[in-house]
């Protein structure tokens, strides 16, 4: 190290960490294909801000830590390496150094902003670019995030007070079928003293998500579900699901939590449905969104064979559902279509049950069979349905 680095590196000791530094101070170079892990690590140990100036090749996990400032200018970033690095292919082993690039444990006041994820693709590896289980305070802000085939791309479990905005995660394919999904809440919560520990006041807004996609195989055998937004803890609450934009994966929005409030959300070219309450998902608030080209339903309301709640208390209103069953991207047909479906999945310990659906707008496309399709025998309060065009047998189907 120069004489002038080590005078620098002693005055930002001595000035507390006041300003920004990069990964170069311990021998990383941006952009020469040289691993740069230790060197990133090193300056996220040591910095409170870390400014990434170009992009820095990694090959296994870096740990971040509480009060952490991690940024660029749009344009620096992380390239994961599967050569030896990220090449994780089980789903059981989903927190290893080769699984996540970005982990937290247990960590608070962190920002992770604006800057590039990219991943050597390896059909099948299961990878995360952020996990961050247990915290507070957690900012995931402007990351454009590619190149990963399975796992959880963005995650955060156990975590109360965060703002996951304006990401975009693409280029995505898998032909395995392991669980694929972009943004996900509370799929491996954190017990502590035997009480699980479930997150709580999540902002999720202005995101983009385009095409987690799955092979013609897992098509042709109905198998396309990944998510684009997933809450998977039955208990996460308090969560906003906000002007989001989800195009072509299997559902756009699938949420077990409480009090979740999904408005004004864009959802196209969806494989199965645009939107999915289910395993006891309650009080939750679905309006203003707009779904388009959804397979099999615009909106589904699901029982549950896991969760001992039911489905209740959600209030569907003024949501905009067209040309469900039109999407040409898939080659089945499903045995029934619908702009809202109302389903037991077999639900023997949740059910679905008194929730509001009201003052929706349907708008048929000659493929959808039915306005507002319901298999549950149990009295939901379904009103004001603005069917246009006529779908092919009738707007309300067996709804009590």
């Amino acid at each position: 190290m120069s004489y002038m680095a080590c005078l620098l590196f002693a005055l930002l000791l001595f000035s507390g960490q006041a300003m920004s530094m990069t990964p170069e101070l311990y021998g990383a170079v941006a952009d020469d294909g040289i691993d740069d892990t230790a060197a990133l690590q090193a300056a996220i140990d040591n910095h409170d801000d870390v400014f990434l100036s170009g992009s820095y090749q990694i090959s296994s996990k870096i740990r971040l830590r509480s009060n952490l400032h991690l940024y660029s200018n749009g344009v620096g970033g992380l390239h994961l390496t599967s050569s030896g690095g990220f090449d994780n292919r089980s789903s059981d082993i989903e927190f290893a150094d080769n699984a996540i690039a970005l982990s937290g444990e247990n960590i608070e006041n962190v920002r992770l902003r604006n800057f590039v994820v990219t991943k050597d693709f390896l059909d099948g590896s299961n990878v995360s670019a952020v996990r961050i289980r247990g915290g507070q305070n957690i900012v995931i802000n402007g990351l454009d995030i590619s190149g990963f085939s399975n796992g959880l791309v963005i995650a955060i479990d156990s975590v109360q007070w965060a703002s996951i905005e304006s990401n975009w995660v693409h280029g995505s394919f898998t032909s395995s079928e392991i669980q694929h999904t972009a943004i996900a809440i509370d799929s491996s919560r954190l017990i502590r003293n035997g009480e699980i520990i479930n997150s709580s006041a999540v902002m999720v807004q202005n995101n983009f998500v385009f095409g987690l996609q799955v092979s013609q195989t897992l098509r042709n055998r109905h198998r396309v579900e990944t998510d684009g937004i997933n809450i998977a803890g039955p208990e996460a609450h308090d969560i906003w699901l906000v002007n989001n934009a989800i195009a072509r994966v299997g559902e756009g929005i699938d949420s077990f939590g409480q009090r979740v409030s999904v408005r004004r959300n864009v959802l196209f070219d969806n494989y199965i449905f645009g939107i999915k309450l289910v395993h006891g998902a309650s009080h939750n608030v679905v309006k203003d969104n707009d779904v388009v080209r959804a397979a099999k339903a615009g909106i589904v309301l699901a029982g549950s064979t896991s969760v001992d709640r039911d489905t209740a208390s959600n209030a569907v209103t003024q949501n905009s559902i067209r040309a469900v069953g039109q999407n040409s991207e898939i080659n089945w047909r499903p045995q029934v279509t619908a702009g809202i479906s109302l389903e037991s999945n077999g639900g023997t310990r949740g059910n679905v049950v008194g929730n509001l659906i009201s003052e929706n707008l349907i708008a048929n496309n000659a493929q959808t069979d039915f306005g507002v399709h319901c298999d549950v025998p149990y009295s939901n309060q379904i009103s004001n349905i603005d069917i246009q065009d006529q779908p092919i047998r009738e707007g309300v189907l067996s709804c009590p």
